[in-house]
Order: structure tokens, then C-alpha cells, then sequence
């Protein structure tokens, strides 16, 4: 054989080997004794104390008890958790991870993430479940996406009844977080009202990764508004109601239900007395109770809206792949579909957050909103 003859035989057996190295990496990875689901989450970065930890603690949780059953149809559950940072590009990259290794059923918390990983999974037919996401922009991006928040939309619509009907302040403001999450809310919040003929005085936006508001409530401030509607992440809220207490400003606040969590009152102290908004959890229901109880007790911290949403997540989904025989990676698309047919089916579930029934684009149909006043 001359040199050249080799050279090529050489560089086909390693092409050769490299496609079987690729192929098997997608399926090999994970034993198909187990059902394999993966989680793109906040686990770093700005909202990994709240999004990331309490969706992860949630979702592990949930695994912990399944197992101890048996699994689902006798094979032990896992979860691949891939890191976002709570960044959309970042994101990406996890997602495609995953999806490379065959994993077709994905878990993902923020607006920002879950928007920028919809048409993906749509494309790819991946089944996607956004638990911490209202941003408008999922209600149409196909039907293998769903979420257990509930969307912006309809909060908006039914804060926006309220904030006209009950709280019927003479003017309003808005300071919100200049992303997709913030943007939605304001979106869907504003033309309520105004249908309410409330005056929207100021509007004001703050990036997400800000630690000094001063100089949007200054704005705010000089606009005299009786009443100021927030919306982003718990530690920017905390820090809003810190900063507006310090300035004196006097006047009421209303915050987006996506944007409540314990970082506010560790960040604002008693600045945040006061503070209003509506909840989707229903914490008087026996299934968030039961929830709270062995929640408390394994992390020595109370559960909150976006670790029940989560909760409620891996249920269905593991509820649905169970229905549908499936879970080993590598399948066909056929036994996706099923499980993909069987959540949109979802209708009257009582899960820990409150009711679950999926309207025909994934989004939540029936949820009561609760008042909450700090």
C-alpha cells in the first residue's frame, strides 16, 4: 500500500470512528433503565438564589420521592441540569446540550431563557415546560410548549381589573426591568389601566443586574403618582423598596406576582410593608400544605410560587411519560407526540400551586388570583 493509499484508509477510519462516537454520545450517555429529563436553570448568577435554587430543590425533590416508589414503570427517574446564568445565550447552549444527547422533555425557569428556547424546541419536537415564565411571547410559540406560571396576559388583565376597580388610585407609575419578563408585564399591564382611566404618569426601566434605582425614583418621585407598579427580579424589588424608603418617597406599591420572593424582605426590611400584589399560589389548598410540610423539612426554608410551579412541572411530565410508555433517550418522535398530547390534555389537575388545566396554547386556563399585602 503507498503512502498516499494509507493516508486516506487513516483519515476514513477516524471519520468512521468519530460519526460512531457521535451517534453513541447522543444515546450512550444515559442508561436506558432510567427515564432522563433535563432542567435548563438560573444555578448561577443573578436569579439563581430564587428562580434556579427554589425550581432545582423542587424538581429534586419530586425525583427523591418518585424513586423511592420505583420510578416511573420501573425505571429510576434522573434529571440533567444544565446552567443558564439566567442568560438567553447561555441559555442556548445548554439547550442544544441536551438536545444533542437525545434528551427530548426540558424544564426552564425565567422569561428570557424560556422565550429564547421555544422556537427550538418546537423545531426540534422537545417538549418544553416554562415554570417561572410569563412573558406573553410562549402563548403562540407552538404546541410542545407549555408552562405552569401563569401568563403575563391574563395576570395583567385581571391586576389590571383590580388596580382599577378596587385600589383606584388617581395616577400610576411603572418601573419595571428592561427585558422580556419587565417589558411583558408593562405590555400587558398598561392597557388596563388606561382602559381604567388612570393616568400613567412616569414610566421607568432598570436593567436587571442594577443595584441603584435612585435615579429612576427620583423621576418617579418628581411625578407625584399615587400608586407604583413594579416589575423584576425579588432582589432588584427589595432594593427598589429599600432605596424608595430611604428617599421618603410616599406612595404605594404593587408588584407583579413573577417578582415576589423572600429577597425582598431580607433586602428591604421594613420598607417593604405595605407592598400589594396578587399571588396564582393558593397556599390554604391540603396539596401545598402536604408540599410545605416535606418541602420545609428537607430544606429547612418554606416554599414559594415558582418552587410549587416546578413541582407541579415534574409531575405532569413525569405523569405524561409514564401514560406514554416513555422516558429511554433515543426513541422515535412518535412516543414525544404522545406525551406532548397527553400534558395539552390536562385539564382540573390539583397541583401544589393551585389548579392546572392547559388551555390549547399551554397557558394556564383557570387560576384565581389571591391579594397579598405585606
Amino acid at each position: 500500500m503507498n503512502k498516499k493509499a494509507y493516508f486516506i484508509l487513516v483519515v476514513v477510519i477516524i471519520l468512521l470512528i468519530s460519526v460512531f462516537i457521535y451517534k453513541t454520545s447522543k444515546t450512550t450517555k444515559y442508561s436506558n433503565n432510567k427515564v432522563v429529563i433535563g432542567a435548563v436553570l438560573s444555578l448561577s448568577g443573578s436569579t439563581s438564589s430564587f428562580y434556579g435554587e427554589y425550581n432545582k430543590n423542587a424538581i429534586d425533590l419530586f425525583v427523591k420521592e418518585i424513586n423511592k416508589e420505583g420510578g416511573i414503570n420501573g425505571r429510576k427517574l434522573e434529571v440533567v441540569y444544565q446552567d443558564s446564568k439566567g442568560d438567553k445565550a447561555v441559555g442556548l447552549q445548554a439547550f442544544n446540550f441536551l438536545v444533542n444527547q437525545g434528551i427530548k422533555y426540558v424544564i426552564s425557569d425565567v422569561s428570557p431563557v424560556s422565550v429564547a428556547l421555544a422556537p427550538i424546541a418546537q423545531k426540534e419536537g422537545v417538549v418544553l415546560i416554562a415554570t417561572s415564565a410569563s412573558n406573553p411571547a410562549l402563548t403562540d410559540a407552538g404546541d410542545f410548549i407549555f408552562r405552569t406560571k401563569m401568563s403575563a396576559v391574563r395576570e395583567g388583565d385581571e391586576a389590571g381589573l383590580y388596580i382599577a376597580n378596587m385600589l383606584k388610585p388617581k395616577s400610576v407609575a411603572f418601573l419595571y426591568q428592561n427585558d422580556d419578563y419587565g417589558n411583558g408585564v408593562f405590555k400587558s399591564f398598561s392597557p388596563k389601566v388606561r382602559a381604567g382611566d388612570i393616568p400613567i404618569v412616569s414610566e421607568e426601566k432598570f436593567h436587571k443586574e442594577a443595584v441603584d434605582m435612585r435615579t429612576e425614583l427620583l423621576k418617579i418621585k418628581q411625578s407625584n403618582p399615587e400608586l407604583v407598579i413594579l416589575a423584576g427580579y425579588p432582589k432588584q424589588i427589595g432594593r427598589i423598596l429599600k432605596q424608595a424608603g430611604e428617599m421618603r418617597l410616599q406612595t404605594k406599591f404593587f408588584a407583579h406576582g413573577g417578582s415576589i420572593g423572600p429577597d425582598i424582605n431580607q433586602i428591604a426590611g421594613t420598607y417593604a410593608k405595605g407592598l400589594t400584589n396578587l399571588t396564582e399560589l393558593n397556599e390554604n389548598t391540603k396539596e401545598f400544605q402536604d408540599f410545605k410540610l416535606k418541602y420545609s423539612k428537607e430544606y429547612k426554608v418554606e416554599p414559594e410560587l415558582f418552587s410549587a410551579n416546578a413541582y407541579d412541572a415534574i409531575t405532569l411530565l413525569a405523569n405524561s411519560i409514564g401514560q406514554c410508555g416513555a422516558g429511554v433517550v433515543g426513541r422515535d418522535n412518535t412516543v414525544d407526540s404522545c406525551v406532548k398530547d397527553t400534558l395539552a390534555k390536562t385539564k382540573g389537575f390539583q397541583g401544589v400551586a393551585g389548579n392546572i388545566t392547559f388551555d390549547q396554547n399551554g397557558d394556564l386556563a383557570e387560576r384565581e388570583l389571591v391579594l397579598k399585602v405585606r
